[in-house]
Order: structure tokens, then C-alpha cells, then sequence
């Protein structure tokens, strides 16, 4: 137990179902993986590399900082963080949100400022539903500078990117729908740095 451990910036947290550790004072993690149990993060307002839900749904309304995050939600979970409202790729590596299985979802409601650096090359942001996820970015506009990959792939996969109006400042957006899956873009008009595939199915 470490009930009096605040700053877990250099900590990789899993809790698997039937495990306990007090997380009530966290305020920073490096990583976290949520493994079939729920648990409540009130004062928890940064992760530095990934978090992982898996079978499970849960909110962090004070997790405001997400940049360079990678998001995973698996098996029906959910991971609901509405109060981020920009995001920046700061790794230099690739960086992934994927939503993978029926019920699955990452909702990001209040997220409107997505940036994939170009300062160490060209690493990409990955957007990617998968066998009936979705990845919700509803409020997205514009996407800045960097590279950005969004896939849906499989029946009741979705992307919802519906309020992006803009991707001309995007080095490259490439989109890709297939098997079903779907992305939303009904108010992008120019296409100018979109490539866009759609496979059959």
C-alpha cells in the first residue's frame, strides 16, 4: 500500500480485477491499465504515457492533461475524459487511440486542438476503431501541424470526427474505411491534405 505516494510520474499503475491499491491521492502517473476493475481518481490531472481500460467504464473529469497519451479502451470499456480540450503529441514516437471490441469507446466531448509535432520526424497520431469501437472527437475542428492516421475497421466501428472542418494545416491525413466501419466527416470540405481510402465492405 502507498497511501502516501502523490507524484507517480515516473509510475506504471495496473490494478487487475480483485486487486486493491489506495489511488484516491494520485495526482500524476506515468502509465495506468485498469484490467476489469473500476476505480476513482478524484485529483488525478496528468498521465505522461498510456492508459489502458479493459471490460470497463469509467470518467476522470480532472484529467485535463493528456498530451502525448496514448488511449486504449478493450472489451466494452469506456473512458470518458471530458475535461480535455487540446492534445499534443510530445514523444517522439507514434501515439495510438484505439477503441477495439463491441461497446468499446473513447470519448473525448470537449476536445477541440489536436497537434502531432514535427520537432523528432514523422511520427504519426492514430486514430482507430476497431471490431465495433468508437473514437469520439466531436468537437475537433482542426487538426494542426503533424501527421495524422484515422481508421475505422469492422460493422459499428466509428470515428467520429463530424465537427472537423479543417485539415489543411495537417501535414497529412490519411483515412481509411473498411468492413462496415465508418468515419464521420460531414463538414469537411477541402480534402487538400486528406488521402482517403475505402475498402470493401
Amino acid at each position: 500500500l502507498l497511501p502516501q505516494l502523490v507524484d507517480g510520474g515516473n509510475v506504471d499503475l495496473t490494478i487487475r480485477s480483485g486487486g486493491v491499491v489506495p489511488v484516491a491521492q494520485w495526482q500524476r502517473l506515468r502509465s495506468l491499465i485498469l484490467d476489469g476493475v473500476t476505480a476513482s481518481f478524484p485529483v488525478l490531472t496528468n498521465i505522461g504515457n498510456s492508459f489502458t481500460l479493459n471490460g470497463v467504464a469509467a470518467s476522470f473529469p480532472v484529467l485535463t492533461n493528456i498530451d502525448g497519451l496514448s488511449l486504449y479502451a478493450n472489451g466494452g470499456a469506456v473512458l470518458s475524459l471530458p475535461g480535455v480540450r487540446s492534445y499534443v503529441r510530445t514523444a517522439c514516437d507514434n501515439r495510438y487511440w484505439t477503441a477495439s471490441g463491441t461497446g468499446s469507446r473513447i470519448v473525448l466531448a470537449g476536445l477541440t486542438n489536436v497537434v502531432s509535432q514535427l520537432s523528432c520526424g514523422s511520427y504519426w497520431v492514430y486514430a482507430t476503431a476497431q471490431s465495433g469501437g468508437r473514437v469520439e472527437l466531436p468537437a475537433v475542428a482542426s487538426l494542426g501541424v503533424g501527421y495524422f492516421n484515422v481508421l475505422a475497421d469492422g460493422s459499428d466501428s466509428v470515428v467520429d470526427l463530424s465537427g472537423l472542418t479543417s485539415a489543411n494545416t495537417a501535414n497529412s491525413l490519411l483515412v481509411e474505411a473498411r468492413n462496415q466501419g465508418q468515419v464521420l466527416l460531414p463538414q469537411l470540405v477541402d480534402g487538400g491534405n486528406v488521402d482517403l481510402t475505402i475498402r470493401s465492405g
